[in-house]
C-alpha cells in the first residue's frame, strides 16, 4: 500500500528573528532577494539569473545582497560571477547591447524616475548616449539612485551639467563604496578640503628685483653665447 501525504509540500523556513527584526527595516525588494537566496541555497546562482526571476535589476540584487552581508543575515561562501572589468563592463553600456539592457531598465520605477530628475536638472531631453551614462552608474556600477541624484545636481552646479564629469566622477564614487547621499556629500568636501589645503600649502615664490636683475643678465648673456656660437 502507497500513502501519499496531502500535505507535504515544500517550504523554505524562515527565521522568527529575521521576521521580528530584520524584515520591517528592509525594503520589499531586499526582502524578495533574501527570499529567493533561501530557496535556492542549495545551488549556485548568478546575479542574472536572480535579476531575471524577481524583474529586478542585476544592480538591485548586488546591493540586496550587500545590504543583507552588512547586516550579518547572509554570507556568501562562493564568488557568484566575476564582475567585468571597467573598460568591458562601461562598453556593455554602448551600441547593441545597450538596447537590451536599457528596455529592462524601462522597467524599473526607480530607474524612470531616476532620469526624469536628471533631465529636470539638466534642462533638457537627455540623448541617447547620456542615458546609457546613467544606466552604467545605476546598473552597471550598482551605484544608488539617491547618489546619482546628488552626483547629478552636483555638476550642474559644478561641472555645467558634464556627462563626461558625471560619468567619471561616478566611477570614483562607486570605487570608493559611495551609498548614500551624505556619504558622498562628506566624500566632496573630503576632496575640496584636501585641494584647498594643497593649494595653501604651495607659497608664491617672491624674487628680489636684484635677484631679478641678475637673473635677467645671465640669461641675456647665455642667449648672446649661443648666437655667437
Amino acid at each position: 500500500m502507497n500513502v501519499q501525504n496531502a500535505l507535504s509540500v515544500g517550504a523554505v523556513p524562515v527565521s522568527d528573528r529575521f521576521i521580528d527584526e530584520y524584515m520591517p527595516q528592509a525594503n520589499g525588494d531586499y526582502v524578495k532577494v533574501y527570499l529567493w537566496l533561501l530557496r535556492n541555497a542549495a545551488r549556485e546562482v548568478t546575479l542574472s539569473e536572480a535579476a531575471g526571476a524577481l524583474m529586478l535589476t542585476e544592480g538591485d540584487v548586488e546591493r540586496a545582497v550587500k545590504y543583507w552581508q552588512e547586516k550579518g543575515v547572509l554570507t556568501m561562501t562562493g564568488q557568484e560571477e566575476e564582475r567585468p572589468q571597467t573598460d568591458d563592463l562601461r562598453s556593455r553600456y554602448r551600441g547593441a547591447e545597450s538596447t537590451r539592457i536599457l528596455a529592462r531598465l524601462k522597467l524599473d520605477d526607480t530607474f524612470r524616475q531616476l532620469l526624469i530628475i536628471a533631465q529636470t536638472y539638466l534642462s533638457r531631453v537627455m540623448s541617447d548616449a547620456e542615458i546609457q551614462v546613467l544606466a552604467y552608474l545605476y546598473d552597471g556600477l550598482s551605484l544608488p539612485a539617491e547618489v546619482i541624484d546628488y552626483l547629478v545636481a552636483y555638476a550642474v552646479d559644478n561641472a555645467g551639467g558634464d556627462m563626461r564629469y558625471i560619468e567619471k566622477a561616478g566611477a570614483d564614487w562607486a570605487a570608493n563604496g559611495i551609498r548614500t547621499e551624505e556619504a558622498a556629500r562628506n566624500y566632496v568636501k573630503s576632496r575640496q578640503g584636501k585641494k584647498k589645503k594643497k593649494a595653501e600649502s604651495v607659497s608664491p615664490r617672491i624674487v628680489s628685483s636684484d635677484r631679478k636683475t641678475d637673473y635677467n643678465k645671465l640669461a641675456m648673456q647665455d642667449l648672446m653665447e649661443k648666437l655667437v656660437d
